[in-house]
């Protein structure tokens, strides 16, 4: 995070910096409010960025960490985790972006599913013994899920295989717990964290009504936006930014604000759901607005 300095004011500046950070590397993230600049950017040249950003003002939060490391230790490719008594995972995802998330925290195998769209034990099995390591931590990410890997987890023990169910009901859980994996700790030890770790988010969800119902007393009709709040309907509204507004409130107490959009939206629509959150949430809240491509549900939003 830069603070911008009056360099900053000058012509072009802005522009000057945001078409270095495209540069500088992939998954470029550049976000500027009054007073500073967010920028995220995966670099082989961490410094380069660095020294660029300080042209345009002091540097007031500076984060660098080794993601091809953190990958390969969390994949058991390692010294450590190289061996068969290493960790691996497996997560249920769908989703161009949601994958490469997880492929990036270090999951091992992504089974293709989510909701109305679950996978089988069998195929969460086989997706456990291919990992092809002692220890398997299993991520189901939908309360619907939950069962089958569970399932799936008993039969691999069968096979000499420590499978593990972390109980994740949604995308945002899924996300927490992957973050929450320390490679230092042990097997147990992260066991007991990455559970943990599920009760510290918070998840909400925006689709459209496939049919007319009736749910809790509201009456919903087809087309509409639906607002779930831990995969429980709680809003309804004619339009998506109509039915946002009515989440909101639900992440005040949050700082880091993440939404992920789904398939079908467009880069000039996600970057007004950024522009009514940070409206809404104020500086208090981080928030991140990145491409889910999920299908089903328009946005999937997680605060912590």
């Amino acid at each position: 995070i830069v603070e911008k300095s009056d360099e900053f004011a000058s012509e072009g500046a802005a522009e000057s910096l945001h078409a270095f950070v495209l540069s500088a590397g992939d998954s470029a993230v550049y976000v500027e409010d009054e007073s500073i600049v967010k920028i995220h950017v995966h670099t082989a040249d961490p410094g380069a960025v660095l020294t660029e950003a300080v042209k345009y003002g002091s540097l007031l939060t500076v984060k660098v960490e080794n993601m091809r490391k953190q990958h390969t230790e969390l994949k058991g490719e390692s010294t450590v985790n190289s061996t068969p008594e290493g960790v691996g995972f497996v997560a249920v995802a769908n989703g161009d972006g949601l994958c490469e998330i997880f492929t990036d925290l270090g999951v091992n195998e992504i089974v293709s599913g989510g909701q109305t769209m679950n996978p089988s034990t069998e195929q969460l099995l086989e997706a456990i013994k291919r990992v092809g390591l002692r220890t398997v931590f299993v991520l189901p990410n939908n309360s619907n899920i939950v069962m089958a890997a569970t399932s799936a987890a008993r039969l691999a023990e069968e096979e000499g295989i420590d499978a593990r169910v972390i109980a994740s009901k949604s995308i945002p859980q899924g996300i927490t717990a992957m973050c929450s994996y320390d490679p230092d700790a042990d097997v147990e030890q992260n066991y007991a964290a990455l559970r943990a770790s599920l009760s510290t988010v918070k998840t909400l969800s925006l689709t459209n009504a496939v049919r007319d119902a009736s749910i809790d007393g509201m009456t919903i009709k087809e087309g509409q936006f639906i607002g779930l709040i831990e995969n429980k309907v709680k809003r309804v509204s004619d339009d998506l930014f109509g039915c946002l507004d009515l989440l909101i409130d639900e992440l005040n107490d949050a700082s880091c604000v993440t939404a992920y959009c789904g398939e079908d939206m467009s880069d000039e629509l996600a970057d007004a759901v950024r522009v009514r959150l940070e409206e809404r949430l104020g500086s208090d809240a981080d928030v991140t607005v990145v491409r889910g491509g999920q299908p089903v549900y328009s946005l999937i939003i997680s605060g912590e």
